[in-house]
Order: structure tokens, then C-alpha cells, then sequence
């Protein structure tokens, strides 16, 4: 038997492996291992974020967000996207929020 797809699973991978290829760029070996150890920890609360009920409305802007930062990066525009990293992990911890308080 095949697995089944559940695209909020494949969504975590793919959220999961741009956060942490986007944080390698830092070129911080004990940054980067932190923040895997820090992933593991919270994966439980990006599944529910993942298998949210309003996640038809976040997960395009979350998209679009993982698009600029990219380009913030490309352009070595730092503050902007460390000022938008912050904003995208607050909205993430607001759906967690939320999720968690139904």
C-alpha cells in the first residue's frame, strides 16, 4: 500500500525545509543547529497550524511572504527581512493561538 497524500503534511516538510535552508544562509553552524533543535520542539504546533481551519486563508500568505523574504535576501535588504520574518512568525503563532483556544 502506497501512502496517502495529505498536503498538510507535505505542506510542513516544504515550510520546514525553506525555514531552515533560509536560516543557513546565516552561515551559523551553531545558529542553525539550534534552530533545528528549537524545530523539533515546536513541529506539534506547526501541525496544527498546518491542519488548521483557516489555513485556506494563511497558507498564500505565507507563500508570499516566504517570496519576499527570498527577495529581501536576494537584495541584501536585512532589516526588511528580518522585519518581515518576525511578522510571519507572529501570524503563525496567532493561528496557533487560535487553533489552540477553540
Amino acid at each position: 500500500m502506497g501512502k496517502e497524500y495529505n498536503p498538510d503534511i507535505e505542506w510542513g516538510k516544504l515550510n520546514k525545509q525553506f525555514h531552515l535552508t533560509f536560516y543557513s544562509y546565516a552561515d551559523s553552524p551553531s545558529l542553525l543547529s539550534t534552530l533545528r533543535d528549537i524545530w523539533g520542539s515546536v513541529e506539534a504546533y506547526m501541525n496544527i497550524y498546518a491542519s488548521s481551519s483557516s489555513n485556506l486563508e494563511t497558507f498564500p500568505l505565507s507563500y508570499e511572504e516566504h517570496q519576499q523574504l527570498i527577495s529581501f535576501a536576494y537584495r541584501k535588504e536585512t532589516n526588511k527581512a528580518l522585519d518581515l520574518l518576525v511578522k510571519h512568525l507572529s501570524n503563525t503563532r496567532d493561528v496557533i493561538l487560535q487553533e489552540l483556544s477553540k
